[in-house]
């Protein structure tokens, strides 16, 4: 997730990880500094911090599906 995500402002970012972990619901997040809403999934960007952000987000979700 973006920090400062106007979209996906953290009170909703930390109503929607109260209620995965109220409910059990197996998830990990990650807040990535300096990125738009968005980053990990949409775009090529020249700014080379949110090309690792992307390449850093990409990895992480398959760590994450791999292991569940």
């Amino acid at each position: 997730m973006a920090e400062n995500d106007q979209l996906f402002p953290d009170d909703v970012r930390a109503e929607g990880q109260k209620y995965l972990v109220d409910k059990e619901i197996p998830h990990e997040i990650q807040v990535f500094p300096g990125v738009p809403h968005g980053f990990a999934v949409i775009g090529e960007y020249d700014d080379p911090s949110i090309k690792e952000a992307q390449k850093a987000a990409f990895e992480q979700m398959l760590s994450w599906l791999k292991s569940h």
